[in-house]
């Protein structure tokens, strides 16, 4: 893997790192809480054929904001530079969890760069999308802003099956603690505020989804059937790329190979 490198995007300074340049592209974009660290599983189980492009998006792993407040919308033209900066055209975007929104978000206002969108564990939790009531974005961000060690501690539950290991609940505490705040809550709250279904229908490339077989429900399968691929993924939590980083990487290659033309 290459030495870490920074881009400035507008009020944003963002550190990426490439694997193996000159195959073909794919762009990793972690969630809220996470790092890019968490994709070093599945890049190795990727394999040489692809050029791997991870980033930490604001008031994550090494990347800052001269903002206060940072959106999906930014976050997108984010991943926009890291490729320009990277001399990567046009890529699969891959999104875990809000990087899921980030990534659908990127695929529509830069139709042209995205071949396909695959979604890991994601657009399929009702409670986050689509746009929410602002009634429940403000309890919500109420919540977090009164006890956010005990939020989060909620979050990593709610988003765990039995099997999760202790030790991976354990590290996605550690990293989301580490997030800095209230910078970080701001990108939590907009991604309440975001539009999947009105993003959705600007996207004219293919999207997968890949769930986590336990958390998701036949509701949002058949809300979102018409628009994107299921892939059910048995035996991990939200944290799928932690527990099965080979699976993960196995499932992506699939819908590369299933949907990109050679």
């Amino acid at each position: 893997m290459t030495p870490s490198k920074a881009v400035i995007s507008g009020p944003d300074e963002i550190v990426y790192s490439i694997n193996n340049p000159n195959r073909t592209p794919v762009v990793l974009i972690h969630g809220w809480g996470c790092s890019s660290k968490d994709w070093d599983g599945v890049i190795k189980s990727m394999g040489d054929q692809y050029t791997t492009l991870t980033l930490d998006l604001p008031g994550h792993g090494g990347s800052t904001s001269s903002s206060n407040v940072v959106s999906i919308r930014q976050m997108a033209d984010d991943v926009a530079a890291t490729m320009d900066d990277a001399g990567i055209d046009r890529a699969v975007i891959v999104g875990h969890s809000m990087g899921g929104a980030i990534a659908a978000e990127f695929a529509a206002r830069y139709p042209a760069r995205a071949s396909l969108v695959i979604g890991a564990d994601t657009w399929h939790y009702l409670q986050l999308y689509p746009k929410q009531e602002e009634a429940g974005v403000e309890d919500f961000a109420g919540t977090f802003a009164v006890d956010f060690r005990a939020s989060v501690d909620a979050l990593v539950e709610m988003s765990s099956i039995l099997s999760t290991p202790d030790d991976i609940k354990q590290q996605v505490r550690r990293s989301t603690l580490s997030v800095e705040m209230p910078l970080g809550l701001t990108e939590l709250v907009d991604l309440l505020r975001w539009d999947l279904d009105s993003v959705l229908a600007k996207i004219k490339v293919p999207v997968v989804s890949i769930v986590a077989d336990d958390l998701v429900s036949d509701e949002a399968i058949e809300r979102y059937a018409d628009r994107m691929t299921f892939v059910r993924f048995q035996g991990v939590s939200h944290y799928l790329l932690l527990e099965d980083p080979s699976g993960s990487a196995d499932r992506i290659k699939d819908a590369i190979a299933n949907h990109v033309s050679a």
